[in-house]
Formats: C-alpha cells, structure tokens, sequence
C-alpha cells in the first residue's frame, strides 16, 4: 500500500490561505484551507509538517502555527491586503 508521505519527497509547493491578526507585537494565524503539492490537505496534515521542519533547540517539538507567537524586530502590526502587506515598527 502506498502511504501519501511519500508523495513528500523532494521539492512539493505547500499553500496556505488563512487570516493574519497582529496586535502589539503580537501576532495569531488562523489557517482556511491548506494544499501539499496542489491536493487539499486538513488542519491536522499541515500542522504536523510545520511541526517536523520546524523542530530546533528553542521548539523541540516545532510550532504549532495557529498558536500566537511575538513578531520579531520589534515589529509592532503587519497590516495585509491583496498582494500587500505594510509593517509598522
């Protein structure tokens, strides 16, 4: 039986759309839809491979990306709109 994660190999287009929020250095990321290589995949297929490639010293089991996170550089909004985004320092 062939498993999807060997569909994974190699270099595969990953798409998310969602909503970025960002308030006082602040920011949350609510995931719409997700797609691997052009086939949709749910919530849960995108969060554990945003887990495993993002596994590293600080986050040993990698970053739950809807979680809320501190934007960097003292980055205080990113406000976004089609084919845009502004960032206020």
């Amino acid at each position: 039986m062939m498993s999807p994660w060997t569909l994974l190999r190699g270099t595969v287009p990953v798409e998310a759309t969602g909503i970025l929020r960002t308030e006082k250095g602040v920011a949350a990321f609510t995931l719409e839809s997700a797609t691997v290589g052009g086939i949709p995949v749910p919530k849960s297929v995108l969060q554990e491979l945003v887990s495993y490639y993002s596994q590293g010293p600080n986050a040993k089991d990698g970053v739950n990306f809807e979680a809320p996170f501190r934007l960097p550089a003292h980055i205080r909004e990113i406000h976004t709109a089609m084919g845009r985004a502004t960032v206020v320092q």
